[in-house]
């Protein structure tokens, strides 16, 4: 951005060699090197202005960029004349200004008396000018299955395995984000244990939950999570939810896309699988172009299949057991005789005796 500085000579006299200095303020950065000179947070014209005729006015322009790590709402960028003769003989002494004394800071970020150039309380020699830079908090999140114990070496993911989810959050905005909450809904069929996930400490065993310190703008974090198919469990599909439910930064600002806290996600919900892993956004250096207004970017699911295996065994046994209805010792016609007919479901065991 450029700023332009009007230099007044108000009064009789012609100026000569008139200087300038700009006090460059946090969230700035000099763009101008080869017409200014700087030192730290002061910058000085290097080429005075030659001359300004008596009633006449001089422009002279900086430009600055706003600088990445800024996070407030406002920047005040001061100048001031910092020198000043009536002639170009340097080896006498220079007049007095009748209403200011160059380069005293005396008037520093003055927007009451912005741009009067009538003061004569010592501040029409300097004069702020306030720019508003636009902020925006924005996060969004990703689940993702990444991998699974398979215990029993059949390549498939079977009840009693313990699976794990990779979360990765980003911070697509111009905020700092900090005390970002992650919340995993444990699916009906998977069980949470802390002993597997020491970082997640937080919420419930159904709803455990974990907390970022902060997260710079523009980066991303991947959080992990293990969780146990429920060796109970009977069905073919899980589908296990995550969501940011809480986040603050330095200006208190919403997010932008959708509401963060915690109203979105629930167990076993399906809502997200259309939009499943779209973390599209507007900002730079993200996918696509635009924020998709038919996705909740910071609430994401994954789906992991379970391999169920049906698979009954009988075996039917004589164990020695009748009734001798004629007492002679022997089976014999009439008498009543009982087998044991054992069916067997994986490890399950189910007795049936008929006689």
């Amino acid at each position: 951005m450029t700023f332009d500085l009007t230099v007044y000579n108000q009064r009789t006299l012609d100026a000569y060699n008139v200087g300038l200095v700009d006090y460059i303020p946090t969230g700035l950065q000099l763009s101008d090197g080869t017409e200014l000179d700087t030192d730290g947070l002061i910058t000085n014209l290097n080429n005075e202005i030659a001359y300004i005729a008596s009633g006449d006015n001089v422009v002279v322009t900086i430009t600055f960029t706003v600088m990445n790590s800024f996070q407030g709402t406002s920047i005040v960028n001061d100048a001031e004349i910092s020198s000043a003769d009536d002639d170009t003989n340097p080896n006498n002494t220079p007049p007095t200004d009748v209403d200011s004394t160059p380069n005293d800071d005396s008037t520093p970020d003055d927007l009451a008396n912005d741009n009067d150039t009538a003061d004569v309380n010592g501040g029409d020699d300097q004069d702020p000018a306030e720019i508003t830079v636009v902020q925006e908090f924005d996060l969004a999140l990703k689940k993702l299955y990444s991998s699974w114990n398979d215990a029993n070496v059949n390549g498939v993911i079977d009840p009693g395995e313990k699976v794990t989810f990779d979360i990765t959050i980003y911070n697509q905005g111009s905020l700092d984000a900090t005390n970002v909450v992650v919340t995993d809904y444990v699916p009906t069929g998977m069980l949470f244990s802390v002993s597997d996930n020491p970082a997640w400490t937080g919420g419930t065993a159904t709803q455990p939950s974990t907390t970022v310190a902060s997260l710079a703008k523009g980066a991303q974090m991947t959080l992990s999570i293990v969780l146990q198919v429920d060796p109970a469990y009977m069905g073919s599909l899980l589908t296990n939810n995550a969501e940011i439910t809480s986040a603050t930064n330095a200006l208190g600002l919403p997010d932008e896309d959708n509401v963060i806290d915690g109203s979105y996600g629930s167990a076993d919900d399906t809502s997200e699988l259309n939009t499943d892993n779209d973390i599209d956004d507007e900002a730079v250096g993200t996918p696509g172009i635009s924020d998709n207004p038919n996705d909740v970017d910071n609430y994401d699911l994954a789906q992991i299949p379970v391999g169920q295996v049906f698979d009954l065994a009988l075996i039917k046994q004589y164990l020695g057991n009748f009734v001798d209805n004629d007492n002679d010792g022997s089976i014999s016609p009439g008498d009543d005789v009982t087998f044991t007919i054992t069916i067997y479901s994986k490890e399950l065991e189910m007795h049936t005796t008929s006689s």
